[in-house]
């Protein structure tokens, strides 16, 4: 009776085995979501970035290094003497101007700097803005001269699109809406902030202000007033609708540097105007 048991027992437990198993083999992976595949690095010169198990920087003469470490071992992997770098995660995107002429070349690699890949030559002085939508946005102009955005599909076939004059992009970008400027300042003054729908290739108009950012599904920014000579804190919905004032710097701030949920900073008014002061809303 005691070895009956100890075999029924026994088939019992192979049995709940092999159904793991099968349930373990026919488990269905997760898609990556929309947001996962989306993303865009941008790299500052001395700033590090990690994606993935790697740091990347961009060195003072402009190329672009990776290590497995933070603080050693960088080692060389894309050069663009505009040291103008985007990258996907999964590739990077790099421009080279030619020398002595108004001619810019994008460059493509994987994210150890292999399988280079000329994409396209243009005419033109270009620097990269962003990725949407297996999209690379392309700005090309001056601060003097203003701005026009081109798009360039990374599956067709290379060819610029133009997108929007006056407009410039940034790599700060909440799904479809991403941050912009009509006109950038030539001097310590204020930008045309704008919103560009990239969906349905449209610009909407924030007017002038400073420190533009996404903060969870809203847009938040320093607006100012030239009629009183003032930057008002405000934020708006990702379409730019539904404004709202959080404060006013009238006498606090002349120009501001950091815009937060709940804070915001800059360069005093009063004693030499370059102590930063904070203002809570």
């Amino acid at each position: 009776m005691k070895k009956k048991g100890e075999k029924l027992l026994a088939w019992m437990l192979m049995l709940i085995v092999l159904l793991s198993g099968a349930v373990a083999a026919n488990k269905t992976v997760p898609q990556k979501t929309e947001a996962a595949t989306e993303k865009c690095y941008s790299f500052a010169e001395g700033k590090k970035v990690k994606i993935g198990k790697y740091y990347y920087k961009v060195n003072t003469k402009g190329k672009l290094q990776r290590s497995k470490s933070k603080d050693k071992n960088f080692k060389n992997i894309a050069n663009s003497n505009t040291a103008d770098y985007l990258s996907t995660g999964n590739m990077i995107y790099y421009v080279n101007e030619t020398k002595g002429k108004e001619e810019s070349t994008i460059y493509s690699c994987k994210m150890n700097g292999k399988s280079k890949k000329k994409i396209l030559t243009v005419k033109k002085y270009i620097s990269l803005s962003t990725i949407y939508k297996n999209k690379l946005y392309v700005s090309e102009g001056s601060e003097s001269d203003g701005y026009v955005t081109y798009s360039l599909s990374l599956k067709d076939k290379a060819k610029l699109k133009k997108v929007k004059k006056e407009l410039r992009l940034f790599n700060e970008r909440k799904g479809q809406y991403i941050l912009g400027a009509e006109w950038m300042p030539t001097d310590v003054s204020a930008y045309g902030i704008c919103i560009y729908d990239a969906k349905n290739n449209k610009k909407i108009s924030l007017g002038a202000g400073l420190a533009a950012c996404f903060i969870d599904r809203k847009v938040y920014y320093a607006s100012y007033d030239d009629k009183v000579n003032c930057y008002y804190i405000k934020r708006c919905n990702l379409n730019g609708s539904k404004k709202e004032v959080l404060a006013s710097l009238d006498d606090t701030i002349w120009y501001v540097t950091k815009v937060t949920k709940t804070y915001c900073e800059g360069y005093s008014t009063s004693g030499d105007g370059m102590d930063i002061v904070k203002v809570n809303y």
